[in-house]
């Protein structure tokens, strides 16, 4: 996930990217640990790279006055693996 801050975006809010793949075919890089997770260098990202197979999800809660936006990356089975929440209010 990446976050753009308003004033490199130029357009008054934040700007965020989720990026999920492969559904199919999981990534063949491993950490030291062995595990699928990474940091790879890139000034706008926030939190880590999770390479195993996953799919992005995104869910909203309206029953709030300012409502949460959870962007998400699941693995296969639905679980969250990497999450960012943003009020509605923070993207106006």
């Amino acid at each position: 996930m990446m976050r753009l801050a308003p004033d490199a975006a130029g357009i008054g809010y934040p700007l965020y990217e989720v990026t999920s793949s492969s559904l199919n075919v999981p990534s063949g890089n491993f950490t030291k640990a062995g595990v699928r997770f990474a940091n790879e260098i890139n000034s706008y990202r926030v939190g880590l790279t999770y390479f195993d197979t996953n799919f992005g999800f995104i869910d909203i809660d309206w029953s709030q006055p300012s409502p949460l936006i959870r962007l998400q990356v699941r693995d296969e089975a639905g679980a969250v693996v990497l999450q960012q929440r943003v009020q509605l209010s923070d993207l106006q």
